[in-house]
């Protein structure tokens, strides 16, 4: 059993595993995602068998205190056929990294791991009561203003202001002239400015204030 340690946030956290996921399941390996045992229980997944705290605590400290065997891939030396072996044949073994990759089985399984992270029946019903309803005629426009770790990440690299992202919309505005537009915002920005855009746009602009899931899934 391959116990696989997150990296990123949670669609990081998607894709890692899923390629882990794949590629056990065309080696007769089970594979259990350690975040969605307790951090992200907004999917299908979260309710299989193993998922839960219990779970996620043994294979850390397993790890930690050297009780279970780790493999990381975190570099291209990594991907060697020696940590590949370890992975099949360790009864348990804890992965981590980044560039663990198999395209191939990802997309022959993709139908599987499509029907593991759809979200589940309350994330749907929470969001679906809080959206206004769909018209005739208007494009909804979802826009991710993603802040707090982009302000170090990459030295800010993908940190945009307020005018940035308004400038890029209206740019969106001018390709659908004569529709009513209605943008949707997801943000980790505790202080975003709503009524800012609102006024810069004159559109409806509402802010999703939901959890990661129910954001994502809106």
């Amino acid at each position: 059993m391959i116990f696989v340690a997150g990296f990123g946030r949670m669609c990081n956290n998607i894709l890692q595993f899923g390629h882990f996921y794949a590629w056990g399941k065309e080696r007769g390996v089970h594979v259990i995602g350690m975040r969605f045992c307790y951090k992200y229980p907004f999917f299908r997944i979260n309710s299989q068998a193993g998922y839960h705290w219990f779970t996620y605590l043994m294979a850390k400290y397993g790890a930690k205190l050297g009780l279970l065997p780790k493999v990381s891939f975190d570099d291209e030396a990594s991907l060697n056929d020696d940590n590949l072996q370890l992975l099949q044949r360790s009864r348990l073994i804890v992965a981590s990294g980044w560039l663990f990759r198999d395209y191939e089985a990802f997309l022959r399984h993709k139908a599987e791991l499509r029907e593991m992270f759809a979200f589940k029946p309350s994330v749907v019903r929470s969001v679906e009561t809080l959206l206004p309803a769909v018209s005739e005629g208007v494009i909804r426009l979802g826009v991710h203003v993603r802040r707090g770790d982009y302000t170090r990440w990459q030295g800010g690299r993908y940190l945009f202001t307020d005018e940035a992202y308004i400038r890029v919309i209206r740019s969106f505005a001018g390709y659908i002239e004569g529709k009513r537009l209605q943008i949707f915002i997801a943000t980790n920005d505790p202080s975003f400015p709503t009524d800012t855009y609102r006024k810069a746009l004159g559109v409806e602009v509402f802010q999703l204030s939901g959890s990661d899931g129910e954001d994502l899934y809106a």
